[in-house]
């Protein structure tokens, strides 16, 4: 890693700083496109039936476990 001394080009410093944050974000909407395709499928796909999914929670009773519906 450059410690920013003296020794080195402005133009290091500056590419160690702006090539991570553009790789982010190259990386970000290269991923989050086909997450979105995946999230509209599996949406879809529960649209159709009862949807049954399991709950967890705790309360002044103690822990408590149930289902939770949609359809």
């Amino acid at each position: 890693m450059n410690s920013g001394g003296a020794d080195a080009p402005p133009a290091v410093n500056a590419a160690l700083f702006i090539l991570p944050v553009v790789g982010a974000s190259v990386g970000y909407e290269l991923t989050h496109s086909s997450a979105l395709r995946v999230e509209e499928a599996s949406r879809q796909s529960r649209s159709q039936g009862v949807t049954l999914m399991p709950v967890a929670t705790y309360g002044a009773k103690g822990p408590h476990l149930g289902l939770l519906g949609s359809f």
